[in-house]
């Protein structure tokens, strides 16, 4: 939800326009390459973008929160082509959606994902709070699509904050799988069932 595949198509709202064929654009202030990517990114993202191209190849967004979105660049026939590097997610949709997922486990509350837009790698987690403090953790895929876990305990969600990479989700998985295969303790002597199990 939310996820911007960055070779310029937004998965939820359409496509995003890439280069610039108008090089007169230029302000005094910018090169006509700054401008042109500020104006058509930030039309997109629906926030002010302004835009530093140090080099003809690289340029760099800069987002109000002051977080930066790395640009790519290359010159084609009359202008450039342009994309960001890495997946753009913009959290008001996220929000929106994981909001409507924890009222439909009766626990509605608010829910924030800050930052508004962040350049993500693919696979990597957004951690959302929600505001009786629990946390919501959204994986984005490289092809835009999410997968989410919804955490309502508080103390839970605190264990689960730490960062996650998925080399480490997949030696947790393998971790997990190991304890399933333990040989089962005694569960006369621990009054109960004993061992960690997965839902599958």
């Amino acid at each position: 939800m939310g996820a911007l595949d960055t070779r310029c198509a937004l998965v939820l709202a359409g496509a995003i326009a890439c280069g610039d064929r108008s090089p007169e654009r230029a302000v005094k202030t910018a090169t006509p390459l700054d401008v042109a990517i500020a104006q058509q990114l930030g039309a997109r993202l629906g926030v002010p973008i302004a835009v530093r191209c140090p080099t003809a190849q690289a340029c760099e967004a800069v987002l109000p929160d002051r977080g930066t979105l790395p640009i790519s660049v290359r010159q084609v026939a009359g202008g450039w082509d342009w994309h960001v590097d890495g997946l753009i997610v913009t959290t008001d949709q996220l929000e929106a959606y994981l909001r409507d997922e924890v009222a439909a486990l009766g626990a509605a509350q608010a829910v924030r994902c800050a930052p508004r837009i962040r350049a993500l790698v693919a696979g990597e987690r957004i951690e959302c709070r929600l505001a009786h403090g629990g946390a919501a953790f959204v994986t984005v895929r490289a092809d835009g699509t999410t997968a989410f876990e919804i955490e309502l305990d508080a103390a839970a969600a605190a264990a689960r904050s730490d960062e996650v990479s998925p080399d480490r989700d997949r030696a947790l998985a393998e971790l997990s799988r190991g304890l399933d295969d333990r040989p089962a303790v005694d569960a006369g002597a621990a009054g109960g069932e004993a061992g960690v199990h997965d839902d599958d």
